[in-house]
């Protein structure tokens, strides 16, 4: 009866160790790939800003550009006034 008993220990011992592993393994296997997930996401959010940064060049280039072109045709009318 001891030695069933002591049997009975070693594998549920054994077991648990076994198990522990599994989900050892999963929860790495988990971790990766959030890193993973986050460094895709960073990187996402990275080109973003840089995209975000250059409309809003683009977009004080173009008001410089459209207010030039006001000039001018107040500068055309003026002169097209003076004839």
């Amino acid at each position: 009866m001891k030695k069933f008993l002591k049997w009975v220990i070693f594998v549920l011992v054994i077991s648990g160790w076994i198990a522990f592993g599994i989900g050892y393994a999963v929860s790495q296997n988990k971790i990766k790939k959030l890193q993973d997930e986050i460094t895709r996401l960073n990187s996402e959010l990275t080109s973003y800003k840089i995209i975000s940064e250059d409309v809003k060049k683009s977009s004080v280039q173009i008001d410089k550009i459209i207010q030039q072109l006001n000039e001018l045709k107040t500068s055309l009318e003026k002169l097209q006034g003076k004839k």
